[in-house]
């Protein structure tokens, strides 16, 4: 009993943050805002984290029922659906952390100019490239870009100077 219980828990809380966290992007969408890196990739953890916990306990579930049933028809349906889920699990979990992975790749940095807030992301992926939104709280963003700066890798000297800007105005 205490299985379904947990179950059910766990199935209603994923329900819960998914659609929680959908409204909240259309809805702050709409405003021209977005939420700010580190609050994005801590909602993802954690339905990540949730979806994990639902698919180990579904197929605990399948692979209880699999040993309850006599046809064998219903074991090969209930193993293919075992496969599935498992199949299905992998790839949800893998774009998370792929997209995650990359989403790092983004660093979020406030500076100050001319007395105004404002967010610089900086991308390092493959060339550093900063955009600048404003700072709106400590969990959103404007969505909206100032403006935008592209560093040539083979300065070092103008790479220096971008990275002592963003640390003095951190």
């Amino acid at each position: 009993m205490k299985i379904n219980k947990v179950y059910k828990v766990n199935l209603l809380s994923l329900i819960i943050v998914f659609l929680v966290y959908i409204i909240t992007k259309l809805i702050l969408n709409g405003c021209n805002l977005e939420l700010r890196k580190w609050l994005d990739s801590t909602i993802l953890v954690l339905i990540t984290i949730l979806l994990f916990s639902f698919i180990i306990q579904t197929l605990i579930k399948l692979i209880i029922y699999i040993k309850h049933t006599a046809t064998v028809k219903k074991r090969l349906g209930i193993l293919l659906l075992i496969i599935l889920v498992i199949f299905l699990g992998i790839r949800i979990i893998m774009y998370d952390f792929i997209y995650m992975i990359f989403n790092f790749a983004e660093k979020e940095y406030i500076i100050k100019k001319n007395d105004k807030k404002e967010i610089a992301i900086v991308n390092h992926f493959m060339n550093i490239n900063i955009r600048y939104y404003d700072y709106q709280n400590l969990f959103v963003r404007s969505n909206i870009l100032k403006r935008e700066k592209n560093v040539d890798l083979q300065n070092s000297e103008e790479i220096n100077s971008v990275l002592k800007y963003l640390q003095e105005n951190n």
